[in-house]
């Protein structure tokens, strides 16, 4: 089970890309201190540099990427809804519209970014004291970032997304396809003449652009759809394998628990769990 907070501070002197298929439960923030990145989310590649931002939804298949520079520093801050519990809808659904906008990256002037540290800072200091009170202050400068964030990107007129290349572009729009098709037997081979590229130069440039192999990234948008089924629905296990693209419930259940850790069943017991488990008052 997730923690309800996470935050660490973490800088690397050489090159680095995640290394396993990444989506969770909770909300995620990642802000660069220094160097670039390039930061790829759910169908979007992202140039991220130092003052920036960056807002990931729960669920949201994602992965960051070295783009050269060898060197980076970032703060990173995993949540979960409950951690920020206790406050009524409207107060909520502004403390979390920036997970919503179709811009994932909030790119901080220079009195912006000073504000953002600042409370950053802050948080990574009350982790390591031992002082009373630490739950309740963490909160409150947490909240206060989300809120000067969604305050910030208010003062913004959204651009329209453009992807740092044609490639980019390009891996974008398979992605797309492969969002609306992953329940059909789709193969490399396919997709590659469908966008008028051979295998091998769409596996390369997939894994270039996503971080991910072909085969990893169907697998994994596979299996976050079934966890949504699981969650939302009461649908068989077998109906659910079928309409999430895999063979059999046999594959879906060895697959499922490969990546997620437990077996479909599990999984869904789990999230009952969890929901009788929540506290009584206005949620997320």
């Amino acid at each position: 089970m997730q923690e309800p907070f996470f935050i660490e501070r973490v800088a690397r002197t050489g090159y680095f890309a995640m290394d396993e298929n990444h989506m969770h439960a909770g909300y995620e923030l990642y802000y660069l201190l220094s160097g670039e990145r390039e930061y790829f989310i759910q169908d979007k590649t992202y140039r991220i540099q130092a003052g920036d931002l960056v807002f990931i939804n729960k669920y949201d298949l994602h992965k960051t990427l070295d783009t050269g520079v060898p060197q980076h520093e970032r703060i990173l801050i995993n949540f979960t809804k409950s951690f920020l519990g206790g406050l009524d809808a409207s107060e909520l659904d502004l403390l979390f519209s920036s997970f919503q906008n179709k811009n994932r990256v909030l790119r901080t002037a220079p009195e912006e970014r000073k504000l953002v540290e600042r409370l950053l800072e802050q948080m990574l200091a009350e982790q390591r004291s031992d002082l009373r009170g630490t739950r309740l202050y963490t909160r409150t400068l947490l909240a206060q970032l989300l809120l000067c964030s969604a305050r910030m990107f208010e003062t913004r007129l959204e651009a329209p997304y453009t992807a740092p290349s044609p490639k980019h572009e390009k891996i974008s729009e398979v992605i797309t396809y492969i969002h609306g098709q992953y329940m059909e037997p789709l193969t490399l081979e396919e997709i590659a003449g469908r966008f008028y590229m051979s295998p091998f130069h769409l596996s390369r440039a997939f894994k270039q652009v996503t971080g991910f192999n072909f085969i990893e990234f169907l697998t994994s948008t596979r299996i976050k759809e079934g966890q949504r089924l699981l969650r939302n629905t009461n649908m068989r296990i077998t109906d659910i394998a079928e309409q999430t693209g895999f063979s059999d419930s046999s594959h879906f259940t060895r697959v499922f628990k490969r990546i997620c850790g437990l077996t479909p069943k599990e999984y869904r017991n789990e999230q009952s769990r969890q929901r009788l488990r929540k506290p009584a008052g206005p949620q997320m």
